[in-house]
């Protein structure tokens, strides 16, 4: 009696195992990362709920994807940051200039 039930669990296990070592017969997963353009770069930043909520509203709005209102929006802030500095007659330190 015991060994037919080894038997019967090893088979178990054994059946487990070859259905989880078989991965050509399983469908190829879908990549979930997109293949960015050369002017895109992926970055993380941590924004207040407020601002998230401001961007998808207008995405909503305009009827465009949250990425190209993020880009308008970063845009014109840009421009205004831009002739605020012209205006008081100051330049943008950049990156490679500054020291750490």
């Amino acid at each position: 009696m015991k060994s037919g039930l080894i038997k019967d669990l090893t088979q178990k296990r054994l059946a487990g195992e070859a259905a989880q070592a078989a991965p050509e017969s399983a469908a190829p997963k879908a990549q979930t990362k997109k293949k960015l353009t050369d002017s895109y770069k992926r970055q993380t930043y941590w924004l207040r709920d407020d601002i998230i909520e401001f961007i998808a509203d207008y995405a909503y709005t305009e009827r465009i994807t949250i990425r190209e209102a993020i880009n308008q929006l970063l845009d014109i802030g840009r421009q205004e940051i831009l002739s605020q500095y012209t205006r008081q007659g100051k330049g943008l330190i950049h990156k490679e200039e500054k020291e750490f």
